[in-house]
């Protein structure tokens, strides 16, 4: 797996990184841990979500042997808390499909 970070904010949270996967998938994955807890059960310490499009749709968004992590970076910057948001209009933009995932991660 290729990562790249896309966002951190104050003190590193939220985080926001582009992933390459090893079986060619891009994921957009976005944790937040500050904070949680105010809006779910108090033994949550972390949303995580994140976005997964399939590599046959990946020439759509970079062309033939294009750098998807860099193109990506490209596409959604700068760096703020907006990234999610423009990841998702970006994909629209281009016709593309990404499955949406979360999880609540608990403490042990």
């Amino acid at each position: 797996m290729k990562s790249l970070a896309l966002y951190r904010g104050p003190n590193g949270d939220p985080s926001v990184d582009v992933q390459l996967l090893g079986n060619g998938d891009l994921r957009l994955l976005s944790i937040q841990r500050q904070g949680v807890w105010v809006y779910s059960d108090i033994d949550t310490i972390a949303w995580w979500s994140w976005y997964t499009v399939s590599r046959a749709d990946l020439t759509r968004l970079t062309g033939e042997g294009g750098d998807v992590l860099e193109t990506v970076r490209a596409a959604v910057a700068p760096e703020d808390d907006g990234v999610v948001k423009r990841f998702q209009a970006w994909l629209a933009e281009r016709g593309v499909t990404a499955a949406w995932n979360s999880y609540d991660e608990r403490e042990a």
